[in-house]
């Protein structure tokens, strides 16, 4: 993720870092299994981890099947797929108000699983970053 993405997230000092361990006040349950099973990261800020080391990009290797699955448990639980910013399937787990841009959610491509605490860092994961720029583009118009 670019430096100043992560300088503009959690501050000028601040850096992204592996997270070992689970996170107390976890969104959902796949943000744990990312850090215990995948790749997680946080925000460091002077060697302290920022929001208690909260999770703001994680990945999971996630089949077909699974994510099938899983998006069902969203259903059931109240969370539904949106395409606001022209990512098919991402799904909101926390959205705090009407603004599309404010709230975390996941998308899952090619057998993995992302997760992401707001959804404008789509637009710096390889697996989505065309696919936000196309739909950025159509908002200029």
């Amino acid at each position: 993720m670019p430096k100043q993405v992560v300088a503009d997230v959690i501050g000028a000092g601040g850096r992204l870092v592996q997270l070992e361990e689970n996170e107390p006040d976890s969104v959902d349950p796949l943000v744990d299994r990312m850090v215990t099973d995948g790749v997680a990261c946080g925000g460091s800020v002077n060697g302290a981890e920022f929001l208690d080391g909260a999770v703001m990009i994680g990945q999971l290797a996630t089949s077909q099947k699974q994510w099938d699955s899983i998006q069902t448990e969203f259903a059931t639980d109240g969370h539904t797929a949106s395409d606001d910013f022209g990512i098919a399937g991402w799904v909101y787990v926390s959205k705090p108000s009407d603004d599309p841009s404010m709230g975390s959610g996941f998308a899952w491509r090619d057998g993995v699983l992302y997760y992401l605490m707001n959804p404008m860092m789509l637009a710096f994961v390889p697996a989505f970053a065309a696919e936000f720029a196309d739909a950025s583009s159509g908002l200029d118009q």
